[in-house]
C-alpha cells in the first residue's frame, strides 16, 4: 500500500489502485481512448459508440453511435476541436458542439492507425506499404499524398 501525505490537512491517504475496480462500465468494452476538447473519450468497437468518461467520477456516457463504428480501433485528437476516428469504410469526426460527422475524402486508403498532426491527418496503410497525408479543411479531406518514398519490398531504401 502506497500512503501519501496531505500536506494541507497533515492527514494520510491510501493510494493503491484495485485495477479491477478502476474503471468498471459493465457492458463497455472500450478498443481505444483519445483525449479531445478538455475530455476523455473511448470508443466501444463492440457496439460501434463513442462514450464520454469523466475523469473524476468514471461515469460513462454514451455520446453518439454509427454501426460503421463497430470494430473501431484507433482515434487521434484533432487540432481545432473534437477527434478523428476511423470507421469500417469511412473517417468520422466526433465533436461535442458538432456531434458525429463522416468526413470525406476521394481515395481512401485502408488504414490501420490514424493520427493527426496540424491540419493533417496521417493513415498507416499495410496494404499500401504506407502512410498516406491528406490535408483536412472542414470536413473534407484533400490533396492525398504518400509519404514515403522508395519502398520496395516491404522496405525502406536509399
Amino acid at each position: 500500500m502506497k500512503m501519501e501525505t496531505d500536506l494541507i490537512e497533515g492527514t494520510f491517504k491510501d493510494m493503491r489502485i484495485l485495477y479491477q475496480n478502476t474503471f468498471e462500465t459493465g457492458t463497455q468494452n472500450l478498443s481505444a481512448l483519445v483525449f479531445a476538447s478538455g475530455s476523455l473519450y473511448g470508443i466501444n468497437g463492440d457496439e460501434g459508440s463513442i462514450i464520454e468518461i469523466d475523469p473524476l467520477f468514471g461515469a460513462p456516457q454514451k455520446k453518439a453511435e454509427n454501426a460503421d463504428l463497430k470494430n473501431a480501433y484507433s482515434a487521434t485528437e484533432l487540432p481545432e476541436s473534437g477527434f478523428a476516428l476511423l470507421g469500417n469504410s469511412a473517417v468520422w469526426q466526433y465533436s461535442s458542439a458538432g456531434g458525429l460527422t463522416q468526413l470525406k475524402a476521394n481515395n481512401l486508403p485502408r488504414a490501420s492507425a490514424i493520427a493527426s498532426y496540424l491540419n493533417n491527418l496521417y493513415f498507416l496503410s499495410p496494404q499500401e506499404n504506407q502512410v498516406v497525408r491528406f490535408t483536412k479543411s472542414g470536413i473534407n479531406l484533400t490533396s492525398k499524398t504518400n509519404m514515403l518514398r522508395n519502398v520496395a519490398g516491404g522496405k525502406l531504401k536509399d
